[in-house]
């Protein structure tokens, strides 16, 4: 799957750092779709599913919504900011562990940046690449911000990071899902949970990395057990 798929036409937004960038519009929907209300297993999310019609050139999506309890929101926003500020230690163990993680780690350069963020929260993490193929956290403060994140822009200011690619997950109960374990990547591109910004080719190896470090921690549910595995992202 490309990832320059899932460009659309820009529209203004911020990064949680403050940044001005673009982001992709969801297509408009001329005719109402069917709405069908299902119950989410877990944590007490309501999803709603959307059919869409043909002549407005969707696809079927999934639109999470707020856990219907404010624990459940906190609960949520708290296991995503833990894993997010954990977030190089698994990618840095796990590589030694498995080929498909240290083959994409080594197919991004050295000092190579990307972020996830979670849109309309504070919940984000910025990772770099050093020459000896480990991630390290940036600091928020060490972020650029005279350069729009994925822009592939230099920044003038000194000591600054600029961010090379950027993953921006549409809202907590998506990011949640997908980090739980509860929604595959593949599942949340088919149903654009998450923007991108950034060079295509580094973000096919992060979306191969993500996938398979997210397999080795819940490759027992069902949700990884169903899906195919993904081919190798690693250039000749």
């Amino acid at each position: 799957m490309e990832l320059h798929h899932l460009v659309y036409p820009p529209q203004p937004a911020r990064t949680p750092f403050g940044v001005e960038r673009t982001d992709e519009e969801m297509p408009s929907v001329e005719a109402a779709g069917r709405f069908v209300e299902f119950a989410c297993a877990a944590n007490d999310g309501a999803y709603h599913t959307k059919s869409v019609n043909d002549d407005a050139k969707g696809v079927p999506m999934i639109n999470p919504t707020s856990p219907r309890s404010p624990l459940g929101e906190r609960v949520q926003a708290l296991y995503v900011r833990v894993l997010l500020r954990l977030l190089p230690l698994p990618i840095n163990l796990f590589k030694h562990v498995s080929p498909k993680i240290r083959a994409e780690v080594d197919y991004l350069a050295d000092g190579y940046t990307f972020m996830l963020s979670v849109r309309g929260t504070s919940l984000a993490c910025v990772c770099q690449r050093d020459a000896a193929g480990t991630f390290h956290r940036v600091p928020p403060a060490r972020v650029a911000r005279d350069v729009e994140p994925g822009s592939g822009l230099a920044s003038a200011q000194p000591g600054a990071v600029a961010v090379d690619y950027v993953i921006d997950f549409r809202s907590l109960a998506y990011a949640f899902r997908c980090f739980s374990g509860g929604m595959t990547l593949k599942g949340a591109l088919a149903e654009r949970a998450f923007s991108t910004r950034g060079p295509n080719d580094t973000g096919v190896a992060l979306t191969y990395l993500f996938t398979a470090l997210l397999r080795l921690f819940f490759g027992w549910r069902a949700t990884y057990r169903t899906s195919a595995s993904w081919p190798s992202a690693v250039r000749p």
